[in-house]
């Protein structure tokens, strides 16, 4: 419990919330700006929306959610690792931080080591490996 309680503090030491929320409404402004722009041509200009819109609307936000997901995925692991080592710091047990890990690995049946493409493009936390290589080696 020391150990997860530590690891939300670590996000609010870092200001993770607050850049999150940032990071959200920015992207947010750029995703609907974009769709905006992108959808323009599909304008109705009878009042009447053709199927083309709505097949059009789907395949930007799929390509959209394609190129943005290793990003934001990105971002969300740096932040992981950040409030994992301020989560070591305070409690000053990596033994109960692995023990954290490991426990939730098993409860939620995670990939423990799962392959790096796969966690590039889709990982929002640092594969659970990973996270006890760094609290061990710390």
């Amino acid at each position: 419990v020391r150990a997860v309680i530590a690891h939300e503090m670590g996000h609010w030491q870092k200001g993770h919330i607050i850049l999150g929320l940032k990071l959200g409404i920015l992207g947010s402004f750029l995703v609907w700006g974009l769709t905006a722009f992108f959808l323009r041509g599909f304008s109705p200009r009878s009042g009447h929306y053709r199927t083309q819109l709505w097949a059009g609307l789907q395949l930007f936000m799929l390509l959209i959610m394609m190129v943005t997901n290793p990003l934001q995925s990105y971002i969300s692991r740096t932040m992981e690792k950040q409030a994992d080592q301020v989560s070591l710091d305070i409690t000053g047990d990596a033994a109960a931080v692995v023990r954290l890990q490991m426990n939730l690995a098993i409860k939620n049946l995670s990939d423990v080591s799962p392959p790096k493409y796969i966690v590039w493009f889709e990982y929002t936390h640092p594969p659970v490996l990973s996270r006890i290589q760094a609290m061990v080696g710390h």
